[in-house]
Formats: C-alpha cells, structure tokens, sequence
C-alpha cells in the first residue's frame, strides 16, 4: 500500500503540495480548510462500510456534499 507522502513525492508535487495538521472534526476541518484556502479539487479516499453506516453519514460523503470544490472520491474496487 503506498501513503501520500509517497504518491506526492512520485509525481512530483512535494514542493506544491501544503501539509497542515489541525485538530477537530474531520469533515468540518476539511471543508474549512477548503474554503480559506479557495481549494478547486479536494480528494479523499474512501473505504467500504455496512450500508446502515452509510445511512448515518461519513466524512467522505458529508465533504462531498457540503464541499464548494470538485471533490473526487477514491476508493477500493
């Protein structure tokens, strides 16, 4: 499995791509952030849950709903 830090190093955006740790909620951190920092594309990866946990909501799927920016979703085959 490869992390980000890797895949960010491959493709050569190590320089271009900002890194911040902030405490919170993880959907509200990632909306906010997106919006403060005018963000066009947020991507997420996304992992398979019971159907009734997808009823009651995810990161994956309040940020793509609630998002002002293209949101891609990455996720298991």
């Amino acid at each position: 499995m490869i992390c980000v830090e890797q895949l960010v190093e491959e493709v050569g955006l190590s320089e271009l791509t900002p890194r911040e740790i902030v405490d919170g909620y993880p959907k509200h951190e990632i909306l906010e952030y997106a919006q403060q920092h005018q963000m066009d594309l947020i991507i997420l990866g996304r992992h398979r849950r019971p159907r009734i946990l997808e009823l009651l909501g995810s990161t994956a799927n309040t940020i793509l709903h609630k998002a002002q920016a293209d949101v891609l979703l990455i996720g298991h085959a």
